[in-house]
């Protein structure tokens, strides 16, 4: 919320104003979508729970290489993993970054972004809700022109065995 990317955006990645929303607005957006996508995912992590005990989020996003007035920190891996000291498994997070790092990658913990989703319902309270994010540097698999590059498949397999990892 502070840079204008909270739960309603009213501001792009550069900073620039793309909409001007009243508190009303905001809140009518929050209960007509954000509210709604929460509500499907703790009824989702509450199925998974029941079938099998456990349930395991992964919450996967990219990020530009070039710094942003939202971005805090300057730190520009070509992965971030994030985690929760009480729903990300230590062994999970190691065995990602040394996959990663194995295959030429440079990988941060918790930078430039930390935690993960975990359903509201769950937060900190059933340690058999696991989460971990992953954030991956536009560079790797993105020209200039935001188009796939040489890369983009061999980053998606790397990416797909980190889920084989998970699993």
């Amino acid at each position: 919320n502070k840079f204008g990317m909270g739960v309603t955006y009213t501001k792009g990645v550069s900073g620039n104003i793309i909409r001007d929303l009243s508190d009303k607005q905001s809140e009518e957006i929050k209960k007509k979508y954000y509210d709604p996508h929460h509500q499907i995912l703790n009824l989702a992590v509450e199925e998974e729970l029941k079938g099998n005990g456990k349930c395991m989020i992964v919450d996967c996003h990219s990020f530009p290489d070039e710094l942003v007035p939202f971005m805090e920190s300057a730190v520009r891996p070509d992965f971030c993993l994030g985690s929760d000291n009480f729903h990300t498994p230590k062994e999970l997070l190691t065995n990602i970054k040394n996959y990663l790092i194995s295959n030429g990658y440079c990988v941060e913990i918790n930078e430039p972004f930390s935690g993960s989703m975990v359903s509201s319902q769950y937060y900190k309270k059933n340690k058999n809700v696991k989460s971990i994010l992953i954030e991956v540097n536009r560079k790797l698999y993105l020209d200039e022109n935001y188009q796939k590059n040489n890369h983009y498949y061999i980053i998606s397999k790397h990416i797909n065995n980190c889920l084989r990892l998970i699993d």
